[in-house]
């Protein structure tokens, strides 16, 4: 199935791919706007001390500039499923891994 549609990638009971994105903190980077379809994933790490409180966090590369997301599933124990998948998807857009089969 793919990413953007499995039922266990979701957050409130809406879909959790494709993240929401803020940039990161450089001089003028609130004008930008990050085409979330065109970003790249250049990182994507596990964070938190248990599954409950676990988390996601991605780093984008969209026009040049970085910007930050944060995953939470209401699906805890997907986190670090979710975090290892990711690193595989490296390079990629954020479109073609939301469009890509997420096997778990």
């Amino acid at each position: 199935m793919r990413l953007q549609d499995h039922p266990r990638v979701v957050w409130g009971g809406e879909a959790a791919w494709p993240p929401h994105l803020a940039p990161s903190y450089t001089e003028g980077m609130a004008e930008s706007h990050c085409d979330i379809n065109r970003g790249v994933l250049k990182e994507g790490r596990l964070f938190g001390a248990s599954v409950e409180d676990s988390y996601v966090t991605i780093l984008v590369e969209c026009g040049g500039k970085t910007w930050t997301g944060a995953i939470k599933l209401d699906y805890p124990e997907y986190h670090k499923t979710l975090a290892g998948w990711l690193e595989g998807k490296l390079g990629l857009t954020i479109k073609t891994i939301g469009e890509a089969e997420f096997p778990y």
